[in-house]
C-alpha cells in the first residue's frame, strides 16, 4: 500500500500499540448507621457489595453475626466511632450460617480495624486479619508526651474490669528488652524469670537465676534461684534472696533480705538488713536493722541500729548506740555511746548464765550451758576492769517448791593476759531468800585465770535436779 502525497509516493506506517494504564480496582466503602443497640445477623445497606464497612456506636455494643455472602471477598471493618464494638464469637443470637468463628470475642476499639471473610465450606465468618485481640493500640504525642511520645496498649473488654496478662510459653520469661549479650539487652535470662529492667552497664545485670525477678531499677542483678532485686546496682545472688531497694547492696546468703539502704551485705543464711549504710549480716539468722557500719557476723547475732557496733558472739545483741561490741561471747548484750580509742572500751554489758545440777558437784554457769570457755562467760579483754552486779536464781525442778536466790556486787580486772585476772576484793553472794530445803545450796564468785573471766559457780545437792540462772550486768572499761 502506498500513499501519494505532496512529495511523492510514501510507504504506509503500521499503527503503534501503546500500553494501557492499569487502573486501581474501585473499593466500595459503606458507612453504616450508628449502632444504638447490639445487633444480630447484621446487614446494613450496601453490605453485600462493600469492601470497607465503617462502623460507629452510641455505646459499647455487640455484633453477634453478619449476613452470609458467597463471593468470598474479605471485608474490612473499621470502627470510626468513640465506643468499643465487640464481635461475639459463635453467638447463638445470630443464625448458624451468619455467626463469626474466632478463638475469642474481638473488640474493635476506637479507630481500630479487622478483616473478616466468609468461609463457604464451614458457613462461618472468620477473622483473617486484625490487631492484637483484646487490645487497642494508640500513640500520644501531645504534652507531656511531645518530646518522648507514648504508645499505649489498652485492654478492650465488655466487662467493667479486665486483667492484662503477659503469659510466656512453657518455661519462657517475661522481659522488657530482647537479650543480646551486651549491656543493651543483657544476657539470656533463666527459665520463668521476670526482668523489667531497661538500663544496665553490663550484660550480666539481668534476672539470670531460675524464676528470679528484677522489677525495675538500674544495674541490678538477680542471679540466685527465685531471687528478687530492685533499686540501683543491687545484687541478689543467694537462692531465694531479695534486695528491696537502695544502692550497692548485696544479698548473697540463701533466703537473706536487704530492704534498702546503701552498701549493705548479707552473706549468712536467712540474714536480714533493714537499711542504713555499710551494714553486714554474715551469720545464719544474723540481723542488722539499720544504722551505719554495724556488723552481725555470727549465727543469730543482732544489731538493732546505731553506728559501728559489732555483735560477734553467737546470739548476741547490740540494741544501738555507738562502738559497742559483744566480744565474741555467746548471748551477750552490749551498748555504748562512744569510745576512748577502741570499740568496746567504754560500754555496758549484760550476760545471762545458766547451769543444771543433779548432785553436789560445783557447776560453772555459762551462757550456752556448755563447758566453761572464752566464749560463754563474762570474759574480759586484756588490760580492763569491770564492775559486776549479779542476780542468781536456783530452782528445784524434780520436787516443786524449793528455791534460793542471791545477789552480788564487785569488781574484777584483767592484766596483760588471762592469768592476770583477779577480783579486786572478795565478791560475796548475798542471800536474798531461801527455802528450808535449799540450805545446803551455795554459790561462789571468783576469777577464772584460765579463761580470763568472772567465774560464777553453783553447788546443789545430791539426787536433786536444780536449774540455776544468773544475770550479770557490767560496766566495762578497757585500755
Amino acid at each position: 500500500m502506498s500513499n501519494h502525497g505532496l512529495f511523492g509516493t510514501q510507504r504506509a506506517r503500521s499503527p503503534r500499540l501503546e500500553p494501557r494504564p492499569v487502573l486501581p480496582q474501585a473499593v466500595s466503602v459503606v458507612t453504616a448507621p450508628q449502632l444504638t443497640a447490639s445487633v444480630n445477623d447484621y446487614s446494613p445497606v450496601g453490605w453485600d457489595t462493600c469492601d470497607v464497612l465503617r462502623l460507629s456506636s452510641s455505646a459499647a455494643w455487640n455484633i453477634t453475626g453478619f449476613r452470609s455472602t458467597l463471593d468470598g471477598r474479605p471485608r474490612l471493618l473499621w470502627n470510626v466511632g468513640s465506643f468499643e464494638i465487640v464481635l461475639i464469637n459463635a453467638s447463638a443470637s445470630s443464625r448458624v450460617d451468619n455467626r463469626i468463628s474466632m478463638q475469642m470475642d474481638v473488640t474493635l476499639g476506637a479507630n481500630s480495624t479487622c478483616v473478616i471473610q466468609y468461609d463457604v465450606t464451614s458457613k462461618r465468618w472468620r477473622v483473617v486479619s486484625q490487631g492484637l485481640p483484646g487490645f487497642t493500640g494508640s500513640q500520644n504525642t501531645a504534652s507531656p508526651n511531645a518530646t518522648v511520645s507514648a504508645s499505649r496498649l489498652l485492654v478492650s473488654a465488655t466487662s467493667v474490669n479486665a486483667d492484662f496478662v503477659l503469659q510466656p510459653k512453657g518455661t519462657g520469661s517475661v522481659l522488657a528488652q530482647l537479650p543480646d549479650s551486651t549491656a543493651t539487652g543483657g544476657d539470656k535470662r533463666d527459665q520463668n524469670s521476670v526482668d523489667l529492667q531497661t538500663k544496665r552497664t553490663a550484660s550480666t545485670q539481668v534476672a539470670s537465676g531460675y524464676c528470679s525477678v528484677i522489677s525495675g531499677g538500674l544495674n541490678n542483678t538477680a542471679s540466685g534461684s527465685t531471687a528478687n532485686a530492685v533499686g540501683c546496682q543491687n545484687t541478689a545472688s543467694g537462692n531465694r534472696s531479695a534486695v528491696g531497694g537502695g544502692r550497692l547492696n548485696t544479698a548473697s546468703g540463701g533466703d537473706s533480705v536487704i530492704s534498702g539502704g546503701r552498701s549493705n551485705a548479707t552473706s549468712g543464711l536467712y540474714g536480714t538488713i533493714g537499711g542504713g549504710n555499710g551494714n553486714r549480716a554474715n551469720g545464719k539468722y544474723g540481723t542488722s536493722s539499720g544504722g551505719y557500719g554495724n556488723l552481725a557476723n555470727v549465727n543469730g547475732a543482732t544489731v538493732s541500729g546505731g553506728v559501728s557496733n559489732t555483735a560477734s558472739g553467737e546470739y548476741s545483741s547490740v540494741p544501738g548506740g555507738r562502738y559497742g561490741t559483744t566480744r565474741s561471747i555467746y548471748g551477750a548484750a552490749a551498748i555504748a555511746s562512744g569510745r576512748f580509742a577502741a570499740v568496746g572500751d567504754a560500754q555496758r554489758g549484760q550476760y545471762i548464765l545458766r547451769g543444771l545440777t543433779t548432785d553436789a558437784t560445783a557447776k560453772i554457769l555459762t551462757s550456752d550451758q556448755a563447758a566453761a570457755s572464752t566464749t560463754n562467760q563474762v570474759v574480759l579483754p586484756n588490760n580492763s576492769s569491770y564492775i559486776v552486779r549479779g542476780l542468781i536464781n536456783s530452782h528445784r525442778t524434780d520436787v516443786i517448791g524449793t528455791s534460793a536466790t542471791w545477789s552480788f556486787l564487785g569488781t574484777i580486772r584483767r592484766g596483760a593476759n588471762a592469768a592476770a585476772t583477779s577480783v579486786v576484793a572478795a565478791i560475796t553472794a548475798v542471800l536474798i531468800a531461801q527455802d528450808a530445803g535449799a540450805t545446803t545450796w551455795a554459790v561462789a564468785i571468783t576469777a577464772d585465770t584460765t579463761n580470763g573471766c568472772l567465774k560464777v559457780q553453783f553447788t546443789g545437792a545430791a539426787s536433786t535436779t536444780i536449774r540455776t540462772v544468773c544475770l550479770v550486768e557490767t560496766v566495762e572499761v578497757t585500755g
